[in-house]
C-alpha cells in the first residue's frame, strides 16, 4: 500500500503545526505562461492554511472545554489522567472509496504533541481507522511515552484491539500488530468515544482523503 504521512509537532513557526509543506515547495517549478497554475497553487496554499487554522481552532476549542466542569462528559474531549498521554484517531472515506486517517497526541494538561495525517488509497473506514491506530502507537512509541491512553470513534476496531477474534479477519495481520504494539508500554487502554469527543482528529482525518 502507498500513501502519504504527514507528521507534525506544535512547534513549528507562527504557531502552525507542521506538515513538511511550505510556499517554496507549493510553488516549486516552471509556470511559464500558465497564470492558471500558478493560481491553482495559491489555492491550494490557501486551503492548506484555512484546514491548518481549523485543526488549531477545533484543539484550542477542546482544550477550553476540557478544562470547565461539564454536565455530560460524553459529549466533549476529555484529558488524560496525570502523568498520562492520549491519542485520538480517526479515518475517514470519500464519496469515490479513498480513505485517510488522522490522529493527535496529547499530555495530561492537553497540550499538542504530535499530530500526524496519512493518505491512502482506495478501501474501507474500518481500514482507516485500524491504520490511523497502527501509525499513531508506533508514533507514541518514537516519542518514548510508556502510559498512552487511546480513544477512537470506531468501535469495531476498539472491539478487534480489545477482544475481537482476528484469526481470518482482513486485517488480522495490522490488528495483531497493533496488539504487539500496545504490550511495549507500561500502561496502554483503547477506548470507544463519541464523535463528538474527537473534532480535532476528524478534521486531520478528512485532510487525508
Amino acid at each position: 500500500m502507498t500513501g502519504l504521512l504527514l507528521i507534525f509537532s506544535r512547534k513549528d513557526v507562527n504557531g502552525f503545526p507542521s506538515t513538511g509543506m511550505n510556499s517554496s515547495s507549493l510553488f516549486a517549478g516552471r509556470f511559464g505562461n500558465g497564470g492558471t497554475k500558478a493560481s491553482l497553487r495559491l489555492i491550494s496554499l490557501f486551503l492548506i492554511i484555512l484546514n491548518k487554522w481549523n485543526v488549531i481552532l477545533q484543539y484550542a476549542t477542546e482544550i477550553s472545554i476540557a478544562s470547565k466542569p461539564s454536565i455530560d462528559n460524553r459529549l466533549q474531549w476529555m484529558k488524560p489522567a496525570a502523568n498520562n498521554f492520549k491519542l485520538n484517531m480517526d479515518g475517514s472515506r470519500s464519496y469515490a472509496g479513498v480513505i485517510g486517517a488522522g490522529g493527535l497526541i496529547r499530555n495530561s494538561s492537553g497540550v499538542w504533541i504530535k499530530g500526524f495525517t496519512h493518505s491512502m488509497g482506495v478501501g474501507e473506514i474500518v481500514e482507516a481507522e485500524a491504520w490511523g491506530l497502527y501509525i499513531g502507537l508506533k508514533l507514541a512509541l518514537d516519542l518514548h511515552i510508556k502510559r498512552l491512553e487511546v480513544e477512537s470513534d470506531l468501535a469495531i476496531v476498539v472491539n478487534l484491539i480489545n477482544s475481537g477474534n482476528i484469526d481470518s479477519h482482513p486485517l488480522g495481520t495490522l490488528i495483531a500488530n497493533c496488539r504487539d504494539m500496545i504490550q511495549e508500554f507500561d500502561f496502554c487502554s483503547i477506548h470507544h468515544i463519541h464523535r463528538e469527543q474527537n473534532f480535532a482528529v476528524d478534521i486531520l482525518a478528512n485532510d487525508g482523503i
